[in-house]
């Protein structure tokens, strides 16, 4: 079986060169300095996994992964950075749609694991290359939504605006998130991140790994890019959303979603 192969882009050579040599051994491995260029190899190449830099001269690492996102679909993105700002974080969410968010300097054992995962999961999607219709990674299969809120107005807004063309179910506390769980065939949660006065990060992931095919939009007042980054590595979250609620926006990223 041959190697996954693996694109690295940062603007500074020496990052380059150094994560090219570090997986060298356990990937096929390229790296450039340019994000055109790195959209010409990807345009002519399948690269299981795309490991970007975000703040770059031509382009930030966000419109980067989106646009290999829209090229080929079946390559997970993972964004490496120095700079934990706000903005780009959520962009990571909303215009890339990350599959990992890294700090540097990076962490070794930690970015070790996050690209055999990566490429672990990208092997396993290989096989829908061929097909017509590519099921995405995130692709929801069914037509009920879980609000996951203390607010009954939060819940009774969205159920106003997608009545007709979604089962709406609303979890005021955790005990209810898992009785509907268990009882509905849950495609999209929208959440805020705090129920029963708690940040509920870990509880996110938690359900992410009771299915997978869940995904996630939040919700929330919260501005805490550090908060943020955990729900990418940790909950995988597909959008994140500000509140007040904005109708067209919530369309969007559910439209999105489905």
């Amino acid at each position: 079986m041959s190697k996954p192969k693996v694109l690295f882009i940062d603007d500074e050579e020496r990052i380059v060169r150094s994560l090219t040599m570090q997986f060298r051994a356990s990937y096929k491995v390229k790296g450039v300095t340019d994000p055109t260029e790195a959209l010409k190899l990807i345009s002519n190449d399948h690269y299981h996994v795309v490991v970007s830099d975000q703040r770059m001269p031509n382009m930030q690492g966000t419109e980067l992964l989106k646009q290999v996102r829209n090229i080929s679909p079946l390559s997970l993105g993972i964004l490496l950075t120095g700079y934990a700002d706000l903005p780009a974080v959520i962009g990571a969410i909303n215009e890339g749609e990350i599959f990992r968010y890294l700090t540097k300097p990076w962490d070794t054992d930690e970015i070790n694991r996050v690209l055999e995962k990566a490429t672990n999961i990208a092997l396993q999607m290989e096989p829908f290359k061929t097909l017509e219709t590519i099921p995405a990674a995130n692709q929801i299969i069914g037509p009920h939504i879980m609000v996951v809120d203390e607010d009954p107005a939060i819940h009774e807004a969205i159920a106003s605006q997608f009545e007709g063309k979604y089962i709406v179910h609303w979890a005021p506390n955790l005990d209810t998130v898992f009785n509907i769980l268990n009882t509905n065939d849950i495609a999209l949660a929208i959440t805020d991140l705090m129920l029963e006065g708690e940040e509920i990060t870990p509880i996110l992931a938690t359900l992410k790994q009771y299915n997978p095919n869940i995904l996630t939009i939040v919700l929330t007042k919260l501005k805490d890019s550090n908060i943020i980054i955990n729900l990418i590595n940790q909950a995988q979250v597909f959008r994140y959303l500000p509140k007040p609620i904005h109708p067209a926006l919530l369309n969007k990223s559910v439209i999105a979603a489905t």
